[in-house]
């Protein structure tokens, strides 16, 4: 973010850098490359003329945004979530736009709802931390398919009465309107079908613009919500109410998925996995947390749980096998992205009341990784006879800084 006051007007060159430094693409470990094939490394190694040329492009309106990559991630059932990632200059493009938006106060975040790029999953978190002590009666559901479900039209009205005036209306319009590419008779168009990906309906998921859009798109459901006086906390599509009694629960229940109806968008049936009515002292999972009654301290607290600590485990240690990193990896890069993985994890669970396991817990499993590596590649005589110095040469240090990285989004 700039310092300061915010640019008037879009594009503006120092925005434009500012932003790309303080992103993931940045970094050692940035995300994956767009339908284009331009990695962001190469787009940082002519960081300086690349900037100067999308500046222009968007000051003379000659800039627009290309298809969409693709990108099928499998799911616990079987099924996949398609993630559709822009290109290195687009999600710049994009991430420019929001920065450039929230400074000058465009979208400030209402009291209950949250939304990735402003306000922050902890937060979410601390507020239902609050609500639940003052209402223990709780509905927890989510909305059915949100993402892929969005009306555009009625969005584009939306955004059109937010932005009238203001110079990256048409962008944001444009990014509304992003497809990816899906080849007919692919597999992955196959894959996207499936998953209810249908063209001209849906905002895309893996946009940076993609959670601001969303949440504008719920903007009436969130006003006749807190005019109902409903005590709730939305963050994208999981929404978490609650209430005094079981009575009131009901009906806020029955509330919620009418007004969502308005919208054409649905919620579970009450019993189904994601929509549960919790009495009070009972636990309940939001964002990744469980929001539970500890008697010790006659107070509800925020946990991670063992359950989801083990599901964290699994995970890491599917994702840095040996036999899936050899080939795509060298051993220094393997090491960096671990440790980023375990420093993500720590920043997204940070004042749970049980952390300091969790992140003892994390600690270990990096050390364990790093020298299960070890042993796989020389063996365990090999390895018994490395010394300290050894290792650190090789740039696989024992003890690598896994400080938590600050408010890092996991929401699931």
């Amino acid at each position: 973010m700039l310092d300061g006051e915010p640019p008037k007007r879009f594009p503006n060159r120092e925005l434009l850098l500012d932003v790309f430094l303080g992103s993931r693409d940045s970094t050692k470990t940035p995300a994956v490359p767009g339908a284009d094939g331009v990695t962001a490394d190469q787009f940082r190694a002519k960081l300086q003329q690349n900037i100067d040329r999308l500046y222009t492009d968007l000051r003379h309106r000659r800039f627009h945004f290309s298809k969409l990559r693709p990108i099928p991630i499998p799911k616990l059932n079987g099924q996949f979530r398609v993630i559709c990632v822009p290109t290195v200059k687009d999600r710049l493009v994009q991430r420019s736009i929001i920065d450039w938006l929230v400074a000058r106060g465009k979208f400030p975040a209402g009291g209950s709802t949250f939304w990735i790029r402003e306000r922050g999953v902890q937060l979410a978190l601390r507020k239902a931390l609050e609500l639940r002590r003052e209402n223990e009666w709780c509905v927890k559901t989510d909305i059915e398919r949100f993402f892929d479900n969005i009306k555009r039209e009625p969005l584009k009205r939306l955004v059109r009465t937010k932005l009238r005036k203001t110079s990256v209306l048409p962008l944001v319009l444009s990014a509304i309107d992003s497809e990816a590419t899906l080849p007919r008779g692919s597999r992955i168009a196959t894959i996207a079908a499936d998953s209810g990906l249908l063209p001209g309906r849906g905002i895309r998921q893996g946009m940076p613009l993609s959670p601001l859009l969303a949440n504008i798109s719920l903007s009436k459901f969130d006003a006749r919500c807190q005019a109902r006086g409903v005590n709730f906390i939305r963050y994208a599509d999981d929404i978490i109410a609650f209430f005094k009694t079981e009575s009131d629960a009901r009906i806020g229940f029955d509330f919620i998925r009418t007004e969502l109806t308005k919208l054409e968008l649905s919620i579970p049936d009450m019993g189904a996995p994601k929509s549960m009515r919790v009495p009070p002292k009972q636990p309940v999972t939001f964002l990744g947390q469980e929001l539970v009654y500890r008697d010790g301290v006659r107070d509800y607290v925020r946990r991670i749980g063992s359950a989801k600590a083990a599901a964290i485990r699994t995970e890491i240690k599917t994702e840095f096998a040996l036999a899936k990193l050899i080939g795509d990896e060298n051993i220094s890069s393997a090491v960096e992205g671990l440790t980023a993985s375990v420093k993500s994890y720590l920043g997204a669970y940070q004042g749970a009341d049980d952390y300091a396991h969790f992140e003892g817990e994390m600690r270990a499993l990096l050390r364990s990784t790093v020298r299960g590596w070890l042993k796989d590649i020389f063996g365990n005589e090999v390895i018994a006879r490395l010394s300290p110095s050894h290792q650190r040469f090789l740039g696989i240090p024992l003890e690598p800084d896994v400080a938590a990285a600050g408010d890092i989004e996991i929401a699931n």
